[in-house]
């Protein structure tokens, strides 16, 4: 691994510090999202409404066709 420092040229970290910034363990987080209940919750515990738009009706049945060309969106209103 190689770096700059402070514009005074290229320099080679030496291995142990290279492995120590690797194996770093992370820490465990709870998902971004888990359901509790009939809700969508965050970390925080707030309820999260998730909003989108069904464009396909032919997605939701076999062959399971997905939106092709920017036609497919004439349907939005």
């Amino acid at each position: 691994m190689i770096g700059v420092v402070l514009g005074m040229g290229p320099i080679a970290l030496p291995t142990a510090t290279r492995a120590q910034a690797t194996t770093r363990p992370q820490p465990d987080l709870p998902p971004l999202l888990r359901t509790e209940g009939r809700h969508f919750v965050d970390r925080q515990g707030r309820v999260v409404i998730l909003r989108g738009v069904n464009l396909s009706g032919d997605a939701k049945v076999p062959p399971f066709l997905p939106c092709t060309s920017p036609a497919d969106l004439d349907r939005m209103a």
